[in-house]
């Protein structure tokens, strides 16, 4: 064997491991995002209100319960 088969051979096995630890690395990432879970929060009129007031707008809330049922 010469010398620069022993370094061909070397190099390869290098690209090898590099591909291997790569490909590691790029299912340890996926796993790990398949895993997290992604909540919605339910967003309310108190949600708003603070958008509204800084664009100038007042919002103001009106208790309905009395006229339910009445056509308008």
């Amino acid at each position: 064997m010469n010398m620069r088969s022993i370094e061909n051979r070397l190099l390869l096995k290098g690209r090898k491991n590099k591909k291997t630890i790569i490909t590691i690395l790029l299912a340890l990432v996926t796993v790990t995002g398949l895993a997290q879970e992604i909540k919605m929060n339910e967003t309310t009129i108190n949600d708003y209100i603070p958008m509204l007031n800084q664009k100038g707008y007042q919002a103001y809330s009106f208790d309905a319960s009395t006229i339910k049922g009445r056509n308008l």
